[in-house]
């Protein structure tokens, strides 16, 4: 196959894509928070990135995480 033909682009894409999600899958702690929660990681994207490659379930996690732990009682 060429590589620069657009089939195989595609697959390449998609392979990086699902490395990508499967390490962001592997930071995730069961709580659903993402990496060391102590070092104040805000990443605002994960719960939108998850969403698109199918890992619906770990962006609800991350959601529900967000929400009990970065949000106030006046919502910031």
């Amino acid at each position: 196959m060429d590589r620069y033909d657009i089939g195989h682009k595609l697959a390449a894409y998609c392979q990086s894509c699902r490395a990508g999600t499967d390490w962001l899958l592997h930071c995730m702690n069961p709580d659903g928070s993402v990496g060391p929660v102590k070092d104040r990681l805000y990443y605002y994207r994960v719960p939108w990135t998850l969403a698109l490659m199918g890992e619906v379930s770990a962006a609800s996690r991350a959601l529900d995480w967000i929400h009990r732990h970065m949000f106030s009682p006046e919502g910031a």
